[in-house]
């Protein structure tokens, strides 16, 4: 077969060694701005009862625990009755320099 005269498309596709976390936001005029945060997956300590917690509460000790944390975020689900957390994130800056939290 002769594949003279033909464009030949080639998709080339790269292994990135990090987990990348997209953010999209929309801003006034419409247009999207994409933010890439690099994730890394770790422990953290935090008090047995933080879910029971005030939110401002759960702030005053990330804030003393992780100075350069900007977000924590934490999901529920619903599980028969109530809501449940099951996941919690923190968002930290990459310097020591520390955002407010995000409200």
């Amino acid at each position: 077969m002769e594949e003279a005269g033909r464009a030949r498309v080639v998709t080339k596709f790269i292994r990135i060694p990090l987990i990348i976390h997209t953010v999209l936001k929309r801003e006034n005029s419409l247009s999207l701005q994409v933010e890439h945060v690099q994730v890394r997956r770790t422990s953290i300590s935090i008090p047995k009862d933080a879910f029971r917690l005030k939110r401002e509460e759960i702030e005053e000790y990330i804030k003393q625990v992780y100075p350069n944390a900007h977000s924590f975020i934490i999901q529920y689900e619903k599980r028969g009755d109530g809501m449940v957390p099951f996941c919690a994130q923190l968002f930290l800056s990459p310097s020591g320099r520390g955002r407010a939290f995000n409200r």
